[in-house]
């Protein structure tokens, strides 16, 4: 199982398959233990994700906003089956720290049992639903296009009118 590092985690998550992710203290006692139960779920699912493990204690603050990974999960070892391309995860609600919770996690995923988390969460990502949104409402309407624009020829017509009085009573003075 290969360690993901800066150089090779976009590499490998954005290589046509998802990547099943150990995220770990590699301080811990247990953590090679746990990278090889991973490993051993990973090796059967070989044609259909990637594995590999990232620094949960390097890495903590960007597995913690990306993957909801707390601090604590990680001395124990915790997994993540990440969809870079479509930006999301998939995880299981219990401890992964035995070979069975992997393992139906990882079949959860291929047979599409598991609902995926986003990993866009907040006001940028309702932000971008608003504008796709609109934005597929005016290509399939696109009369809907004229009350968009009154405003904005109103606007202009405000803003041309304001402050200029009449060029023919100045040029007289």
């Amino acid at each position: 199982m290969v360690a993901l590092e800066r150089k090779n985690f976009w590499q490998i998550s954005n290589a046509g398959k998802m990547v099943l992710l150990a995220v770990i203290d590699p301080g811990s006692e247990s953590s090679s233990a746990y990278r090889e139960l991973v490993a051993g779920v990973g090796q059967r699912y070989q044609y259909d994700l990637y594995s590999g493990w990232l620094d949960g204690v390097e890495w903590e603050k960007y597995v913690n906003e990306l993957f909801m990974v707390e601090p604590e999960q990680t001395q124990a070892g915790t997994v993540v089956v990440y969809d870079a391309p479509n930006k999301l995860f998939y995880r299981l609600e219990e401890p992964t720290t035995s070979e069975a919770a992997v393992e139906k996690l990882v079949a959860g995923v291929i047979n599409k049992t598991l609902e995926p988390v986003s990993t866009e969460r907040g006001f940028v990502k309702n932000a971008k639903r608003v504008v796709f949104d609109m934005a597929e409402a005016l290509e399939d309407n696109p009369v809907l296009c004229i009350p968009l624009a009154l405003p904005m020829v109103g606007l202009m017509y405000l803003a041309m009118s304001a402050g200029g009085g009449d060029l023919a009573a100045e040029k007289e003075d």
